[in-house]
């Protein structure tokens, strides 16, 4: 599995949510069938909600599109994408230059590997809300599955000027250096991302790919008990086992208590 691949298994997926999520001015629960999920997930969406922004173009969106676009967010949390465009077609009817619809529906066209559809939503998102850093950081992400690297790094190098303080910018930023093999740019990029959103498990990921890059698997098998602390129903879904299986980092059985980490050995290279 290339470097590419990892992000095609694993960063999309986040992104979508993340970031959607990122754009409400009030924290947001997920959607979990357990309570013990449910508390998890909150602690996700409430880091991802303090990088929120307002910005001018957002003052002038009408009532009907916020509820809309607000019923898609609530989709997409329940992994209802299909329910999601729905909703994201109606808050763009009532509002076709709505920046953070267009910025929702560029994240779940990358989901489904429609790289241009997402890179057509995400310049419209930007053309109709210049300083938004979640469209722009959508459009960084759109042009880096277009091999477009350049204009891959200006659109992020944007966000994070926008939103120095914002953790997506530098999480974008991660997944360029991780499909460019740098991996020390990536690493520093997880680690700006991750101390910004503390309680966030997937710049620990990023830093498991940079570190097992770098060689330095000890490093890395820390940052993996970390993601499985933060995230335990995550670190065992067979996209993120697939990707760390490749690197040497799978472990073949869970720990029993995610809580006090997994000490089974690793199968390094």
């Amino acid at each position: 599995m290339s470097c590419r691949n990892f992000i095609f298994a694993l960063a999309f997926c986040f992104a979508a949510v993340g970031c959607s999520v990122a754009q409400k001015n009030s924290p947001t629960r997920n959607i979990n069938s357990t309570e013990e999920g449910q508390a998890r997930s909150e602690t996700d969406l409430d880091v991802a909600s303090s990088a929120a922004t307002v910005t001018v173009a957002e003052l002038t969106v009408p009532t009907k599109a916020r509820k809309e676009l607000e019923k898609a967010r609530k989709a997409v949390l329940r992994h209802r994408n299909k329910e999601a465009d729905h909703y994201i077609a109606k808050a763009l009817l009532a509002w076709p230059h709505y920046c953070k619809a267009l910025t929702l529906k560029s994240w779940l066209a990358v989901s489904r590997h429609s790289y241009d559809e997402a890179r057509v939503d995400a310049e419209m998102a930007v053309e109709y809300d210049p300083n938004d850093h979640l469209a722009l950081a959508a459009l960084g992400d759109s042009y880096l599955f277009l091999n477009r690297f350049d204009d891959a790094q200006r659109a992020i190098d944007r966000s994070i000027a926008l939103k120095p303080n914002a953790w997506q910018g530098y999480y974008v930023k991660g997944k360029l250096s991780i499909v460019l093999r740098d991996w020390p740019g990536a690493l520093r990029a997880a680690v700006k991302a991750s101390s910004l959103a503390t309680e966030n498990a997937y710049p620990h990921l990023m830093m498991i790919f940079a570190l097992s890059g770098m060689k330095d698997w000890s490093a890395a098998d820390n940052e993996l008990a970390v993601f499985r602390r933060l995230k335990p129903e995550a670190s065992w879904s067979p996209e993120v086992k697939r990707a760390l299986n490749h690197i040497g980092m799978y472990k073949t059985e869970p720990a029993m208590d995610v809580t006090r980490g997994d000490n089974s050995p690793s199968k390094h290279p």
